[in-house]
């Protein structure tokens, strides 16, 4: 497969792979559900939703830098100002928040539904 970072745009994946990895541990052996029952379905999906988001928004808040630095071109003398913008797949990293809890949440209410 291939994937399009730019900066830190791999912690999105990193945040995917450990929000299934704990969602995956808490279904199973926490909470003792049966794999592939309808029930199971449902709530993987929802503890997806919610620790695939919450990794990525605290990596975005701890890792990311708000920052602004100014470069000065010397044969021009003009200020250039340059931000770090993390993204995957041409998409910043902040909005990947959103779209992990959207896409699982309406990931589980489809498999509620059917």
């Amino acid at each position: 497969m291939l994937f399009i970072w730019r900066g830190k745009g791999s912690l999105v994946i990193l945040s995917l792979f450990l929000g299934v990895l704990l969602s995956a541990i808490i279904a199973t052996m926490l909470l003792k559900l049966p794999t592939g029952s309808k029930t199971m379905n449902v709530v993987l999906c929802l503890l997806i939703a919610i620790f695939s988001s919450a990794f990525n928004y605290l990596f975005e808040k701890r890792f990311v830098s708000k920052k602004v630095k100014y470069f000065i071109d010397e044969e021009t003398g003009e200020r250039i100002k340059v931000s770090e913008n993390p993204t995957l797949f041409f998409i910043s990293n902040k909005y990947w928040t959103w779209i992990f809890l959207v896409g699982f949440l309406v990931t589980a209410l489809i498999s509620l539904i059917s």
